[in-house]
């Protein structure tokens, strides 16, 4: 079982043209070892105007434009509501760098989910 140590606090951001990427992994300071199995990456697409709310696993998210999260467990699950924006949003859950789920709302006031396991 391939272990690697992944700090639990870590934000990066690069300005790409139009979205921004943000990537957040939570948790409290210090590190963790997780398997790479059982981790896996849910990102959020949208441009700048697009705001939405939801939860990745159990936990409260929300923002405005792109954004990336941690998953981790043996279940990986996000729901995401878009909020306002003029544009669609897309959510999509990523396991060892391949695209398992993937769902895009038009909509204001519409839900998409994505699950893995």
């Amino acid at each position: 079982m391939n272990t690697r140590a992944v700090p639990t606090k870590k934000i990066v951001a690069t300005a790409m043209f139009p979205f921004a990427f943000l990537a957040i992994t939570p948790g409290s300071c210090g590190t963790s070892s997780t398997t790479s199995s059982d981790s896996a990456t849910v990102v959020v697409t949208a441009s700048n105007d697009v705001c939405w709310s939801g939860t990745v696993d159990d936990r409260a998210v929300s923002g405005c434009g792109s954004a990336s999260y941690t998953s981790n467990g043996s279940t990986h699950r996000a729901k995401v509501t878009k909020n306002r924006g003029h544009h669609g949003l897309t959510v999509s859950l990523v396991s060892n760098g391949k695209t398992v789920d993937e769902s895009t709302v038009q909509t204001s006031n519409q839900y998409v989910t994505v699950k893995q396991g």
